[in-house]
Formats: C-alpha cells, sequence, structure tokens
C-alpha cells in the first residue's frame, strides 16, 4: 500500500510544533481501498515520479520505508486471487450456490 497525495498543515502536537496530516489517497494491489485507488497502476506510477522533499526526508522515510516495490509479494497475492477457494469447486460443478428456478 502507499499513501500518496498527503496534504499537511503546521499545528501543534504534544505542544510541539508538528504537522497535521490529511486527506490521504492510497493505491493498493488489488486496487480496493476506495475511491482513487489506482491499483498497480497508481503505485507504479508514485514509485516512478515521486521525489522526496522535506517531509519525507524529515520523517527518514527514506531510510525506513525505501521506495522499492516488492514484485514476489506481488505474485505471491496474485496466485492466492486467482486459485480457487473450496466453494468455486461446486459453483463449477453446478452444485451448491443459490440456483433459482
Amino acid at each position: 500500500m502507499i499513501f500518496a497525495d498527503l496534504q499537511g498543515t503546521p499545528a501543534l502536537v504534544g505542544r510541539k510544533d508538528g504537522l497535521v496530516l490529511f486527506d490521504p489517497m492510497t493505491h493498493t494491489v488489488g486496487g480496493n481501498s476506495g475511491i482513487g485507488d489506482f491499483g498497480l497502476e497508481g503505485i507504479n506510477s508514485f514509485l516512478r515520479d515521486h521525489t522526496c522533499g522535506d517531509v519525507c526526508n524529515r520523517l527518514a522515510l527514506d531510510e525506513v520505508a525505501p521506495l522499492i516495490f516488492d514484485t514476489s509479494r506481488n505474485e505471491e497475492q496474485e496466485e492466492q486471487d486467482n486459485s480457487p477457494s473450496p466453494g468455486d469447486a461446486d459453483s463449477a460443478n453446478g452444485e451448491g450456490g443459490d440456483n433459482v428456478d
């Protein structure tokens, strides 16, 4: 999951100067986190176009969360998504499920 298009406003956080982030946009491998989730296309676009700035640097995101997309996890998830669940076999044989005549 990638959080993109974060916006922020300076504010006191725990009685210290801070930044309150709001209006996040997320992109997930499945593309199902909500409106504006462009799935792998959004993730790849972010990885291709993002340039770390002051906020990334101050949060040390380049160290704790480097912008590297782990394709092996993506392939494992895709295999799980494409494998039939136990109920799918019954439905394919015309058994089980809610048949309405």
